[in-house]
């Protein structure tokens, strides 16, 4: 356990100090050129180029605002401010991504900000996309240029019979922008190089996206890693405009936050999930995978599968929605976990896992471990290598050792013990235990403090002359421990398991049924413990006994009655031909078999005292 925590604590210290080199700061200085871009492609040249990760729904963007225009060693914040002055928009920096939003702050922008394009740059463009070339001008003679270059827009949109829309300027030796928005044609390419303008662009009605790339090429090389991130910066700006829970169809990553639901998780109901370590969602609806473990906050209605561990906290804000979607259950359909599962509420389906099952609520269906389940209330079953603990129990607790319910009304069974508090049902073990019982409890010993039945017999028998019983258990079924010795002739003496049961006729008169089977040492019990554990050989003396009982008081009774009598052996006394035991004398069958097995028959009588 050590060596697995210290492993999902380097694991977690990996990624935060990866996200903590990821989210730079606002006031981080940068630098960079872009010609007639739309914001999207700006920010994603500084996402590539800073390590910056920006969100934003891509129809509240400006849609036709291209910029062209040089920042030198500007605080990023500054560059937003400008980039995003002509809209309603500010930005925020969370969880080490910079989001854009609605009503979020910004300031008002500095006119150093942006500086012009140099000229050689300009005339590069120029040269490929406009019949007119530019020259190169000393830096004192820009505002001719750009007053030549308005008068000739003006007069060519004028012959086209345009309309042409205020246009604002700034000085560029003062660092001042320089922004417009008429229609123009490309031989302007030149001209409008120089200046931060405002013209057609992209088409909006885009959901949501990370910032696009600023060359088309790039856009063509899209790969899946780059789709997974997009999915993350659209699920969690979705979560952050949302009140509401959100339902998605397909959830994928590595361990939280490192997933296509990113920061916001826990906001989603997911369809279908896979994790490569784990994971974490609101509540699952379909599939879900996971190499280490799963974690919901509300509830499960398919299936999960982990390689450690599934956890359903079914968490008090959620069990509305679980009302809503699953029937008020923690688990509908079922967790399969090779350590533990855990659910704090109902399961309907069945919980299975290599080591343990817990569930604070109620269970259905069933819960199976290869070591223990417990559970708050089972009306199906729990099966268990190992152990079961259940408080209360309708269906059948079945454990290959111990078996621990507060009410069982179904069946406990268990390869060793089986403990409950009142047992209606049938208790099945080595050794049961019940506190009360209204059912039956079948095993060796078979303990009842609130009416359960303790006896103890002692009588004279047509064999052995003296015996004693001990009987435990319940009146319909109890178990017998008995021993029995011969007073005179070779003293010999036998030891017995059986089952009897008791019939109440009326209050006082009652009748016995017993089987009783004996195993016989023919040395004599003076010389103890010869014969007891050596020289075993076929020597039994089985019983079936119909007594008679009469009730003197509450804890006194006498009986008596007839017993058929069956003596199976293979003994031969030294010194003699015969094979059989002689404890029995008047038998009405006496037979021994080609394989020396002796079978001999007689009614007997028993008749004694009980206590």
């Amino acid at each position: 356990m050590r060596t697995i925590r210290f492993f999902i604590t380097g694991v977690l210290c990996l990624i935060f100090s990866m996200q903590t080199l990821l989210a730079q700061n606002l006031n981080t200085k940068v630098s960079l050129q872009v010609k007639d871009a739309t914001l999207p492609q700006v920010l994603q040249q500084i996402q590539k180029k800073y390590g910056y990760r920006f969100s934003y729904l891509n129809n509240e963007l400006p849609a036709k605002t291209r910029f062209s225009a040089e920042v030198k060693d500007k605080p990023l914040s500054e560059v937003l401010d400008v980039l995003l002055e002509k809209t309603d928009m500010g930005y925020k920096q969370v969880n080490g991504q910079i989001i854009i939003k609605k009503g979020f702050p910004k300031n008002k922008p500095k006119a150093t900000t942006f500086q012009k394009l140099p000229t050689s740059i300009t005339e590069n463009k120029a040269s490929q996309t406009a019949k007119t070339v530019t020259h190169p001008q000393p830096e004192n003679q820009a505002t001719a240029k750009e007053t030549t270059a308005k008068e000739t827009l003006a007069k060519e949109t004028s012959a086209k019979e345009t309309s042409v829309k205020e246009t604002s300027a700034t000085t560029t030796n003062s660092g001042t922008v320089n922004t417009a928005t008429p229609e123009t044609q490309p031989e302007q390419a030149a001209e409008k190089a120089t200046e931060l303008e405002v013209k057609s662009a992209v088409p909006a009605g885009e959901n949501v996206s990370e910032t696009s790339a600023a060359n088309p090429a790039e856009e063509k090389k899209e790969t899946i890693l780059d789709k997974l991130r997009a999915t993350r910066l659209n699920n969690e700006v979705r979560a952050s405009n949302s009140d509401s829970i959100l339902y998605t169809d397909t959830h994928l990553g590595i361990i939280f936050p490192i997933s296509t639901n990113g920061t916001a998780a826990n906001r989603y109901v997911n369809r279908t999930s896979v994790h490569l370590l784990a994971g974490t969602s609101a509540a699952l609806e379909g599939v879900e995978f996971a190499g280490f473990g799963n974690l919901e906050q509300g509830y499960v209605k398919g299936v999960q599968f982990s390689g450690f561990f599934n956890v359903v906290k079914h968490r008090a804000d959620l069990r509305e929605l679980a009302a809503t979607r699953n029937e008020g259950y923690a688990v509908q359909g079922g967790q399969f976990g090779s350590f533990i599962n855990f659910a704090g509420g109902n399961i309907k389906g069945g919980q299975f896992a290599g080591y343990m099952n817990v569930t604070e609520g109620h269970i259905n269906g069933g819960q199976f471990a290869g070591f223990l389940n417990i559970a708050k209330n089972v009306n199906g079953a729990q099966g268990a290598g190992y152990m079961n603990l259940a408080k209360n129990v309708d269906g059948a607790q079945l454990a290959g050792f111990l078996n621990i319910a507060d009410t069982v009304s179904g069946v406990q069974a268990a390869g060793f013990l089986n403990i409950a508090r009142c047992a209606k049902g049938t208790q099945i073990a080595f050794i049961n235990i019940a506190d009360s019982a209204a059912g039956v409890p079948i095993g060796v010993f078979n303990f009842v403090n609130k009416g359960g039945y303790k006896r103890a017999e002692f009588y004279a028998a047509d064999d052995f002359d003296a015996n004693f019983t001990f009987k435990i258990g319940v009146p319909k079924f109890h178990t017998l421990l008995a021993l029995g010795a011969e007073l005179n002739d070779k003293h010999r003496w036998g030891y017995g398991f059986g089952f009897g049961s008791e019939w109440a006729m009326s209050k006082r008169l009652k009748l016995n049924t017993d089987i009783l089977s004996y195993y016989v040492v023919e040395e004599s019990y003076k010389n103890i413990p010869d014969g007891l554990y050596e020289d075993y050989e076929l020597n039994l003396l089985n019983k079936f006994r119909l007594l008679g009982t009469i009730q003197l008081a509450k804890r006194f009774a006498i009986f008596g009655g007839p017993t058929y009598n069956v003596s199976v052996s293979r003994y031969q006394e030294k010194g003699s031909e015969n094979v059989g035991s002689t404890l029995a004398n008047n038998t009405f069958y006496n037979h021994t078999s080609k394989n020396g097995t002796n079978v001999k028959m007689w009614i007997g009588f028993n008749a004694g005292l009980r206590f």
